[in-house]
């Protein structure tokens, strides 16, 4: 309960007791006085009634006349006279309660509190002869009225003080209370990592004094946040950059190799160029400057010509650079070629580089795909050559037709499986959620053909509509992770669809992964896809995370649930892991490491890493 609505619940009881105890005395106060004022006018009209009978006569028609009169014509209960012997003469009585407008529940209210009898006495005397006693009752039908009339004002007039003055203090409490909303809005937005400057001070001392804290607990963790991504952002050019040819390197191509290599990755499949220069014959010739910038120019060429947001083009060492091309077919590998020998032609490099074309397709790991890369390296030949690639042992197995055929009875037939694996936090062991992977439990053809093949029909997105409707229809006891492959975010048309699909499972445990390349060359699809998953009630988080961006306050903006990395990046580099760490920290957003066996898992504890999930 908040401090604005506890103060007032205090008020509240506190002008409910009051009003209790002033209704309670005033009540008292109303009953007495109407007491004392009955029995004054009784008291008086039992002196007058008497009077009254010795003028008239002292016989007893004329008493009874006088007492009929008398009663008829004043607001008494009953008139009782009795002789000298205390009986009798004569006694006349209401035989009905008359007050008037007086509400039962009043009345029976008011009987709690019962007065008795409120009488009055009178000697009825002829000369000095003494005829008997008249006793006069006051009419508490009165005494009902007049309580029920004042105190019901007074009921009222207060009832009406007590509203307006609490209606006054409501407004100055919340006049007062008013910049503690802006502390606690501020303090939400530091446990949801957000950084907030509340620059508009209160007033009071005690909420100055806070939020000046709070402001400073901001600022701090923003400056962390803010030189984590300047670190990030430096690392990324010292960890990853060749500083000549401006490609990527070693490091880097290894850890996007091992994330193409990945059981479910899309990018399994492909085509791979390996450029041998005769480095020292071109430095020689030409001089360090000068090859240096000849470099330069060969690499912007190729990142020219090889511009596909999956295609890897790294600088292995000084005299190999590596181009992977995933999912690309052999004519275009070949286009491309013969559009880069033609520029060689024309540059210093003509007599001094060698090509060899390779596919790739189901490594097991890397240093399987090395071996591969240095056989091909053998068989390389001038790029001016048209003989110049060699392409090992790849037949299509499939015609067109078929794979259109396996598609569909795939699709028809619920060929597509999901599987979880439960990805648990390193301390507790505890599940933190389940990573949906796709099974297609055939020994035909392997994922990466087939999904190789759906993709060179334009069936991915299709596929994936499939994949995501199946994992929103599961029921699981835990929250639900689906990787969203880049095409799928890529391609803007997929989002109406998707909108529709979600708006029918609002709220259901499942968050979508977004790959962290995306983050750069579709920030707006992103931007759109991640406001949609928060729209609809789903969380999202990022994948095969390496810190390779230019700027990280997307984190900042649209704060994933966690990022996902693999261990080889976690451990490629103490200081990277340690930035990343406090990065992540600092916004709030957990880190998770993917790990492929028992030894990776071992070491997590020590690298500081909070959960991880095992994959093949």
């Amino acid at each position: 309960m908040s401090l604005f609505k506890q103060v007032l619940l205090v008020i509240m009881v506190i002008f409910t007791l009051l009003f209790l105890v002033i209704s309670s005395v005033t009540f008292s106060i109303l009953q007495k006085s109407a007491k004392e004022s009955l029995l004054d006018n009784v008291q008086n009209s039992a002196t007058n009634i008497s009077l009254s009978i010795t003028n008239a006569g002292v016989d007893e028609s004329s008493i009874k006349t006088v007492i009929g009169a008398s009663f008829d014509n004043g607001n008494y209960e009953k008139i009782v006279f009795r002789d000298v012997h205390g009986v009798v003469v004569y006694e006349v009585e209401k035989d009905t309660f008359d007050g008037k407008d007086i509400p039962p529940k009043f009345i029976k209210f008011m009987k709690l509190y019962d007065l008795g009898e409120l009488s009055a006495s009178a000697n009825v005397s002829s000369g000095w002869s003494n005829l008997g006693v008249l006793k006069v009752y006051a009419n508490r039908a009165t005494y009902y009225e007049q309580m029920y009339a004042v105190f019901s004002k007074f009921i009222l007039y207060a009832s009406g003080g007590f509203a307006a003055l609490l209606v006054t203090l409501f407004i100055l409490f919340r006049f007062m209370l008013e910049p503690l909303k802006r502390v606690s809005a501020q303090a939400k937005a530091v446990l949801n990592s957000e950084f907030i400057v509340v620059d508009k001070l209160p007033f009071t001392k005690e909420f100055r004094s806070v939020t000046l804290s709070i402001n400073g607990m901001v600022k701090k963790s923003e400056e962390i946040f803010n030189q984590a991504n300047e670190l990030l952002k430096a690392n990324r050019e010292l960890m990853y950059i060749d500083g000549t040819t401006k490609l990527t390197n070693r490091t880097f191509f290894i850890l996007k190799m091992k994330e193409y290599m990945s059981g479910d990755s899309l990018k399994n499949s492909g085509y791979f160029m390996i450029f041998t220069i005769k480095i020292d014959i071109v430095n020689k010739t030409y001089g360090y400057a000068k090859t240096n910038q000849i470099l330069l120019d060969f690499a912007t060429k190729l990142q020219e010509l090889f511009d596909s947001n999956d295609s890897v083009i790294s600088r292995l060492n000084g005299s190999e650079i590596l181009a992977l091309c995933p999912n690309e077919e052999i004519e275009d590998i070949r286009a491309k070629i013969n559009l880069l020998s033609k520029f060689v032609e024309k540059t210093e490099l003509a007599e001094h580089i060698l090509l060899g074309v390779g596919r790739y397709e189901d490594e097991k790991d890397l240093k399987e795909f090395f071996i591969k890369v240095d056989f091909i390296s053998g068989q390389s030949k001038p790029l001016s050559d048209e003989k110049c690639y060699f392409v090992q042992d790849y037949k299509t197995h499939r015609t067109k037709d078929e794979w259109i055929a396996i598609i569909n009875k795939s699709l028809s037939e619920d060929g597509f499986k999901l599987k979880l694996n439960e990805v648990l936090d390193i301390q507790t062991s505890k599940i933190l959620h389940s990573q949906i992977f796709i099974d297609l439990e055939t020994i035909e053809y392997s994922f990466a053909e087939f999904m190789a093949s759906i993709r060179r029909l334009g069936r991915l997105d299709e596929v994936y509509f499939h994949i995501i409707q199946k994992a929103l229809n599961l029921k699981p006891n835990s929250l639900l992770s689906l990787k969203l492959p880049y095409e799928f975010i890529q391609n803007l048309n997929n989002y109406t669809l998707l909108k529709d699909m979600l708006a029918k499972h609002k709220n259901t445990k499942m968050i979508f992964e977004i790959e962290e390349s995306l983050l750069s060359t579709h920030k707006d699809n992103v931007a759109m896809f991640v406001e949609l998953f928060k729209e609809c009630g789903f969380s999202y988080a990022i994948y095969n995370f390496i810190a390779n961006e230019q700027e990280y306050g997307y984190l900042k903006q649209s704060k994933p649930r966690y990022i996902k990395a693999n261990i080889e990046f976690l451990n490629s580099s103490t200081q990277s892991l340690n930035i990343v760490k406090m990065l992540s920290t600092s916004l709030g957003i957990k880190l998770i490491a993917v790990i492929e066996d028992e030894l990776d898992e071992d070491g997590l504890k020590d690298l500081g890493i909070e959960a991880f999930v095992k994959v093949g």
